[in-house]
């Protein structure tokens, strides 16, 4: 038994020495690659980051293309995990209308934020690490909503509960509307012009402006299919957005089955097909690697032809939601930059 003991031990410390080699070997390999990706055909003009590089190579690792099929559990998990990649100082929690919020105090205006995921994941915690960036470039209070996610709560349950958060700031906090600013990312995006456009249908006073991360504004959208984007798009795949699309609004329930057969170009969960006119300026920010670039660039000019003030930033060789990940590297923040001044010229 000791002979067999001591074989065991001497077993498990060549394992680790193996273990040990094949990390400093593959991280080696990871750094090769980050320079040898840089000479890339499609990375033209100014290179990204090493650092951009190393989180692209991060989230293709995550990406299910011809994969596993998608579980909610994973969406779930995979969106939560943004938090570790990219930290922030905690924000407090707070109710608002009965919505759960997390807020960091600040002074001057106030930004409401709308987290991504799909309308099926996502936080104000998976999304912690750009709302205290974006509170610390500003210095205005931020207050990211916890709104209600499906399958468990179908849209737009989540958009009710982001205009009630938004009219108890302006009637119970008494913020005046133009000094409130709306931001969102991918379907936090969406669900801005969803908040703008149910606000004006009820004559509410709008906010002084809208930052758009690459919105997710048609979820009928198929553009995605053909886009030659696809391989680019180190996040999103076609299969994922007409999952997450069909799950929103209840044509399919959380094990993927269909129950039912809505039209998703219903402007209450698709912006894009809602009406544009009177509402306030708009930034909108998108990666040129995206397959969603397509549907951005038509709400953006959609928006534009209806009379609002647009800024469309299409930054050269970025990722989905590139502002999100604040930290991660140097074109985060360069982003939450441009984000900043926006917001203090409106």
């Amino acid at each position: 038994l000791q002979f067999l003991y001591f074989i065991g031990l001497r077993v498990l410390r060549v394992m680790n020495c193996i273990r040990s080699l094949w990390v400093q070997v593959y991280m080696s390999y990871i750094h090769w690659k980050a320079k040898r990706v840089k000479q890339l055909p499609w990375a033209e003009g100014t290179w990204p980051s090493d650092e951009y590089i190393a989180t692209d190579m991060i989230m293709r690792m995550g990406k299910k293309e011809g994969g596993k099929p998608l579980t909610l559990a994973g969406v779930r998990r995979d969106t939560g995990s943004m938090a570790m990649m990219s930290p922030g100082k905690p924000g407090q929690e707070v109710r608002l209308a009965g919505v759960r919020c997390v807020e960091w105090t600040g002074i001057g205006k106030t930004i409401l934020q709308f987290h991504g995921g799909g309308y099926v994941s996502g936080s104000p915690e998976s999304h912690t690490g750009f709302s205290y960036e974006l509170h610390r470039a500003t210095g205005c209070t931020v207050v990211s909503v916890d709104y209600r996610l499906a399958p468990e709560y179908l849209m737009p349950c989540g958009v009710e509960d982001c205009v009630a958060v938004y009219d108890e700031l302006v009637k119970a906090r008494g913020i005046d509307p133009k000094d409130i600013a709306v931001t969102g990312d991918s379907a936090g995006g969406g669900m801005v012009l969803l908040v703008l456009q149910a606000l004006k249908k009820k004559g509410s006073a709008l906010p002084c402006c809208a930052v758009l991360l690459s919105p997710w504004t048609d979820l009928s959208d198929l553009s995605s299919e053909t886009a030659e984007n696809r391989q680019r798009d180190c996040m999103v795949t076609p299969a994922a957005i007409a999952t997450f699309a069909n799950m929103a609004v209840g044509n399919i329930d959380a094990d993927c089955k269909k129950i039912a057969d809505k039209d998703l170009k219903d402007p209450a969960w698709s912006p894009h097909y809602g009406s544009f006119e009177g509402l306030p300026p708009m930034y909108f920010l998108v990666g040129d690697t995206e397959v969603m670039l397509p549907q951005v660039l038509l709400t953006a000019k959609k928006a534009e032809e209806a009379g609002v003030k647009v800024r469309l930033w299409k930054a050269k060789n970025m990722m989905h939601v590139f502002p999100v990940f604040a930290g991660c590297f140097p074109e985060s923040g360069h982003a939450i930059g441009r984000i900043s001044e926006f917001i203090e010229i409106h």
